[in-house]
């Protein structure tokens, strides 16, 4: 090769070099690129990232578990959660051009108009309700539209069976949903199931791909709650106070069943009432549980506990005799009567007659201290702590502003400030043999594998001993078969209890009113073992004001139709048509046969009472109904949820019964 060619192949090699060298320094720059951009992404500016990825391409929809049921003793459903469909709506997905259709045809999928949709997609920016529990075919039109910005969700809906039954003591929930008055409110927490977050991945078209698992649900839901309340008992209580307050057209009227050995209220009734499934188109004040939250003053029957008090005390014996002043009694400057002018009474006659000058008296002999005690040991003056949030505690005047006609007229219920709780769980005391029992509302739990825990919460303390309430008792019947209440007798059946009519205080005059009353009466019975206390209240009756007239007669009534519907005491009626809801007013009983000797021949031709089979596995119902000499007819699985025959009434060989069976797991 000569001189010549070496010279120029160097700028050859030399110009190779130099590109290899440029091409390594465009790698090396690209690489160092990317690796700190990669550094930015996946460390330095992750989480944004991620968080804009995801609401680009993921959903995430958050649900409530299913909420408990509330049921009575029984379990017969009283509130309950059924399956309902919502549509919901990404407004970013939604395109400018897409929305003006996507606007009309929701709109007309939904029945809502146009301005409501727009109006919704504005407001949001991720996700909005468009329409909560649509129907199936508004749900169904959604669907088949597949907009990837649209969609139809589970979720449940509060529904109450029984409509009106027991409606302020349940409450209701709002549309999350959420107690929002009564049981609901007050047991939110243990009803309400959990919320879960449950997310689904979609395409760049918004459509879902795959979501991340089945999330199980059995340890998410509410729990149930198991009431003491009785729904037929709840029936004969709602029904016997609506008569009562359209009869002497009432402003309201409240009612209260109670065990008196366990504290168990088996009814609590208020009337006028509400339809919970529909309770935004009652007036709020249909909300009010009376029964719990009213306070009033308490009249004469206050004056069986003043006696109990002074029994006890020995300041007084049952025997005694003590003057009634002729209708007139002086106190101070101030003058008390009485409303029949009575000379010489003894004990049970102050009662029989309702005597506020003897009650005075009493009371004076009992001293302010002694009696403040008592009414402490009786539970006045504070809640029962039942357990509801609406709960009043009622008021009594404090001891340093007890003068002596403050003395007299709180020892014949004047003065003092009450519920009909109150009253009810105090009455207990001489129903039960002196012994104080919380009420109770709750009577069981269910917990997160579906058992049934019972909910022991009842506290009690002896308030006098079981001779003073047995006296005492003696004078309670005496009212009934003597004096003011003779309308809340019950044939066969021996019945203690209290008349009671109580002005109302007059906010213009601060005096009592000469119109307004609430007229009461309380009782237990069957004598001498009591199954029941009931009380009925009603407020402002007009054509009659006493409590033997107005709140007497409606005693009565459920007293004896809750006897017999127990068997307990009273002599059943025969059953001629039952339906399977014991709670709707379609059991027709005969009340009284035609003649003595038809009643006769019927209770001749058999002698054995249906039971209560109410709570009994299939093959223990249908073997005790075998017992009996019956047939059955079953349905459901399950225990006993209702039984056609009523306990208490009496059956005859070969006779069906029908009995439901409902699961409780």
């Amino acid at each position: 090769m000569s001189n010549m060619e070496k010279k120029e192949s160097l700028p050859k090699e030399t110009g190779t070099i130099i590109r290899l060298f440029f091409v390594f320094f465009v790698l090396a720059g690209l690489g160092f690129f990317i690796g700190i951009r990669s550094f930015q992404l996946q460390i330095a500016n992750s989480q944004a990232l991620k968080y804009l990825a995801e609401q680009q391409y993921v959903r995430n929809h958050e649900f409530q578990a299913k909420r408990g049921k509330i049921v009575d003793r029984n379990f017969h459903d009283l509130a309950i959660s059924n399956a309902t469909e919502s549509v919901y709506i990404h407004p970013h997905l939604i395109s400018v051009e897409q929305r003006p259709l996507a606007v009309k045809e929701l709109s007309a999928a939904l029945h809502l108009p146009e301005m409501v949709i727009e109006s919704t997609i504005k407001k949001a920016k991720y996700f909005a309700w468009i329409k909560r529990e649509v129907s199936r075919d508004e749900a169904q039109s959604i669907r088949q539209m597949q907009y990837p910005f649209a969609g139809v969700a589970q979720e449940s809906k509060r529904m109450y069976p029984q409509k009106e039954l027991a409606a302020q003591l349940l409450g209701f929930t709002g549309t999350e949903p959420r107690g929002l008055e009564g049981i609901e409110k007050a047991y939110d927490d243990v009803l309400q199931g959990q919320i879960v977050s449950n997310k689904n991945f979609t395409d760049g078209l918004g459509k879902k791909l795959f979501t991340d698992g089945v999330i199980p649900t059995i340890e998410l839901e509410g729990r149930d709650i198991v009431l003491t309340i009785d729904s037929y008992i709840q029936h004969i209580s709602e029904k016997a106070i609506k008569e009562t307050v359209d009869s002497f057209s009432a402003k309201r009227g409240s009612a209260i069943v109670i065990d008196p050995h366990t504290g168990e209220v088996l009814a609590l009734a208020n009337y006028p009432s509400f339809d919970p499934n529909q309770y935004k188109s009652y007036h709020k004040s249909s909300y009010r549980n009376g029964a719990i939250s009213d306070q009033y003053e308490p009249g004469s029957t206050f004056k069986s506990f003043l006696m109990a008090a002074a029994l006890e005390e020995k300041v007084i014996h049952s025997s005694q005799m003590i003057f009634c002043e002729n209708g007139s009694y002086q106190v101070g400057r101030h003058i008390i009567h009485d409303t029949h002018k009575q000379g010489w009474l003894d004990m049970q006659g102050v009662l029989v007659h309702s005597s506020n000058i003897c009650a005075a008296k009493i009371g004076a002999l009992i001293g302010k201290k002694k009696l403040q005690e008592y009414i402490a040991k009786f539970n006045f003056g504070k809640k029962t702590y039942i357990g509801l949030d609406a709960e009043a505690g009622g008021k009594i005047p404090k001891r340093k502003k007890w003068p002596d006609i403050t003395l007299a007229t709180v020892s014949f219920g004047q003065g003092i400030a009450t519920t009909p709780l109150q009253i009810a769980a105090a009455y207990n005391v001489l129903a039960n043999g002196g012994i104080y029992k919380t009420p109770k509302i709750i009577k069981a739990f269910s917990t997160q594998l579906g058992e049934i825990v019972p909910f022991e919460h009842t506290t009690s303390h002896r308030v006098v001993s079981q001779k003073t309430a047995e006296i005492v008792t003696e004078m309670l019947e005496k009212v009934v078969t003597e004096g003011t209440g003779k309308k809340a007798g019950i044939p066969s059946i021996r019945v203690a209890g209290k008349t009671g009519t109580a002005q109302k205080p007059d906010p213009i005059t601060r005096g009592y009113s000469s119109s307004l009353y609430v007229s009461s009466f309380i009782g237990y019975a069957p004598l001498p073992n009591p199954r029941l206390v009931v009380l009925v209240s009603i407020d402002e009756p007009k054509n009659s004001i006493y409590g033997g007239d107005v709140a007497a007669p409606a005693f009565a009534k459920i007293m004896e139709e809750s006897l017999r519907y127990l068997g307990v005491g009273v002599k059943p009626a025969l059953v001629l048509k039952t339906q399977q809801n014991p709670v709707q007013d379609n059991i027709l009983l005969v009340n009284q046969l035609s003649t003595k000797t038809e009643e006769s021949d019927f209770f001749t031709k058999t002698s054995t009472l249906m039971i209560n089979l109410i709570g009994l596995d299939m093959h223990t119902a249908i073997e005790k109904a075998n017992q009996l000499g019956m047939k059955t007819q079953i349905s459901g699985s399950g225990l006993v949820s209702h039984q056609s025959i009523l306990p208490g009434s009496p059956i005859l060989k070969g006779q069906v019964c029908m009995l439901q069976f409902q699961s409780h797991n």
